[in-house]
């Protein structure tokens, strides 16, 4: 871990705030203040201001860089299977199934193997039309689990 680095905030009125941060949270912050067309001092004053007083100023700097990055990277929009299905051969011929979907075209088909990859599990096997194929079930309730047909289109 790199040493923290101590920065003075600009708060106006002739006021600032030190923030100590080690060098890679330092690096989001400019990064963070870069994408919302702001200096970090800037970006850092707009998040000082909304913390409350008691609140420990770093640690809740910490905190929103966090927050912000995980939104931008994890949490940030892609785009749908649907949309570059056209371009990929095994994603012209998938779906996207509910649980009670997955078990029935597993039933209908042939599983030769599972594996639990700890949030999701990939079934092996053919489907009900004898092609090579996998399953992918999502192991959140309530979300959508994909099916990947292997046909003689993908070759």
């Amino acid at each position: 871990m790199t040493d923290p680095i101590l920065k003075m905030v600009p708060l106006g009125q002739g006021k600032r705030q030190p923030v100590r941060l080690d060098a890679p949270t330092w690096q989001a912050v400019e990064w963070l203040a870069g994408n919302a067309s702001q200096t970090w001092q800037q970006w850092c004053a707009t998040v000082i201001a909304q913390i409350p007083a008691d609140e420990n100023v770093t640690a809740a700097i910490r905190e929103i860089v966090m927050s912000e990055l995980l939104a931008g990277t994890i949490n940030a929009p892609r785009a749908s299977l649907d949309s570059v299905a056209d371009r990929h051969p095994m994603l012209s011929y998938s779906a996207m199934m509910d649980d009670q979907e997955l078990s029935e075209f597993m039933r209908l088909g042939e599983v030769w193997g599972t594996e639990d990859m700890g949030g999701f599990k990939v079934h092996a096997g053919r489907d009900e039309a004898d092609q090579p194929c996998l399953w992918i079930e999502n192991g959140m309730k309530g979300w959508p689990s994909l099916m990947l047909v292997h046909t003689k289109d993908c070759e």
